[in-house]
Order: structure tokens, then sequence, then C-alpha cells
């Protein structure tokens, strides 16, 4: 929703989406499959990735979600900063999308954060409703992170986004045109 910037003038890195391509890479999974911790049903008949067994050892065994960390997280930056590299002149806002930002100090260079917040009810209504993720595990998961006020405390601009769609383009669009004057020099 951020890039409505004009044309050419934003682009975005989804980190969460890297990690999705990451984790469909073989020889990524039989890595994981090797960590300390990780079960034997971390990988189905076929060799996939059995995702509800990751997620629910990834933030039962802390060890083990550290070392899954330590293993796709610089793959993450080292994709993340080769994507930033190849971007055109016409890009003037890149836009990381990093969930865990200040959880694992993500060392990108950014000249302001900007934290799209929720209340924890909210956050695990929507773990529950978009994910299928039941409200013990949600709750471990959203308890793994800072919680939301230290994140809202750190960053530069807030988004909260406890209300409906709607809201949530009011405040996107509120934000853009603020920030358009960046595009008329």
């Amino acid at each position: 929703m951020l890039k409505k910037f004009p044309d050419g003038g934003a682009a975005s890195y989804n980190c969460d989406a890297e990690v999705g391509e990451l984790l469909k890479d073989r020889d990524i999974l039989d890595e994981i499959s090797k960590l300390s911790g990780a079960p034997d049903n971390i990988l189905n008949g076929e060799g996939e990735l059995n995702r509800e067994v990751l997620r629910k050892v990834s933030f039962e065994n802390s060890e083990f979600r550290e070392r899954l960390e330590g293993l796709l997280h610089p793959l993450v930056l080292k994709r993340a900063v080769s994507f930033a590299s190849g971007l055109p002149g016409s890009v003037q806002v890149l836009i990381w999308e990093v969930p865990l930002l200040y959880e694992v100090d993500f060392p990108v260079p950014r000249d302001l954060d900007l934290v799209v917040a929720a209340s924890e009810e909210t956050q695990l209504e929507r773990i529950f409703r978009d994910r299928g993720i039941d409200k013990p595990l949600g709750r471990k998961i959203i308890e793994s992170q800072l919680p939301i006020n230290e994140k809202v405390a750190r960053c530069d601009i807030v988004i909260w986004n406890d209300g409906d769609l709607k809201a949530l383009h009011s405040q996107i669009d509120h934000l853009v045109s603020r920030c358009r004057n960046l595009f008329d020099t």
C-alpha cells in the first residue's frame, strides 16, 4: 500500500516473502532438518516443509528458533542487499518490510522506521482468522517478539491498524500525501 508514490519512485522488499522462497529450496530444507531440535516430521514424505510443525517447534523451542534464524536471516540479508543494489535510479524510497526488525536488529540502511501496530487482542484475532493458528500458539508467537509499545517507542512513524481496511488505507494515503514533496524536487 505504501507504493502509492509516483510511478517508479518507490520499491519494497518483503523479508517474510523471501523466507517463504528460501523454505522452498531443497538445500535449505535439508539444513533445517539437520538443525538440533528439529523433529523428524519437519519434512513430509515428499521432502517438503511441514509449515505447521516448523511453526510449532519454532515457538516451543527457542534454541531451535535461534538456529533457524541463524540459518535464514543471513540469507535474507544477502538477498535484500542484492535487491537494493539492483534498483534503478528512479527509486527514491525503498520500503523494507521487516517484521522482526528490532528483534534481530536487521542491519539494513534506513532513514526512518515505520511500525504498523495493533493491539495484542487484534493481533491474536488476525493470527487465528488469517493463518488458522490457535490462540495459545498465537500468544507464543506474539510473546516471542518485542512488545508493541517498545516497537512504537523506537520508531519514527506509527500506523495504528486495529481498525478496518478503510481506516488503514486512510492512514497510508495521508502518509503518502505528506511525503509527496520528496518527489517534487
